[in-house]
């Protein structure tokens, strides 16, 4: 299934969403969304492994690029071919904080916990189709998202290093997901929130 969201642009509190890999997914509609542009989001992974998917096209064209998965214990982006953008080992059952910055160049330049990692070629194809968080590409490749993610954030503009670096120094998680987060969207619908910014 898909849980519900709720577009907020000043969230009272951080968002925890739970996704148990069995399907759920959060479907965001067509956010009209292209380079420049920046996701971001705090990941307590559940699985690394198997072409797991953090952000997806949930329709359209297979040639779209963009898209987002960990596969082989690293955060790989759709540009074509799979491209490394945050290496591997990422932790499991640990909060981790991720950010993608998709330039107007055509590039892509990820970020662990504030530092910035690799810049890979990769354009950003989610204008005019469905923009998914943990759902399978297009809906026929790759496997839901397990575990839970926290203040995701995306921002219509390439975020600075600096921006990204106070975003994951302000936002850190001192806590474990709270209970119940394996079913997706968690326990209460307050919870089923992606802020939208810019």
């Amino acid at each position: 299934g898909t849980a519900a969201v709720r577009l907020s642009r000043d969230p009272p509190a951080p968002a925890v969403v739970g996704l148990d890999g069995r399907g759920g997914s959060i479907d965001l509609g067509d956010l009209q969304l292209a380079a420049p542009a920046t996701f971001a989001a705090w990941l307590w992974i559940g699985d690394t492994e198997d072409d797991r998917r953090v952000l997806s096209q949930l329709d359209g064209p297979p040639t779209q690029s963009g898209a987002l998965r960990l596969q082989a214990g690293a955060l790989q982006v759709a540009a074509g071919q799979w491209q490394t953008l945050i290496a591997a080992p990422l932790p499991r059952e640990a909060w981790l904080h991720i950010a993608v910055v998709y330039g107007a160049d055509g590039t892509a330049t990820g970020y662990r916990d504030g530092e910035r990692q690799a810049t890979v070629r990769s354009g950003l194809d989610f204008a005019g189709v469905r923009t998914g968080i943990g759902a399978r590409f297009i809906g026929e490749w790759g496997r839901p998202f397990v575990g839970c993610m926290r203040d995701v954030r995306i921002v219509r503009r390439a975020l600075s290093a600096g921006e990204i670096a106070s975003i994951c120094r302000v936002t850190a998680p001192n806590e474990r997901p709270f209970p119940g987060a394996a079913a997706a969207g968690g326990p209460d619908g307050e919870r089923r929130r992606v802020d939208l910014m810019g």
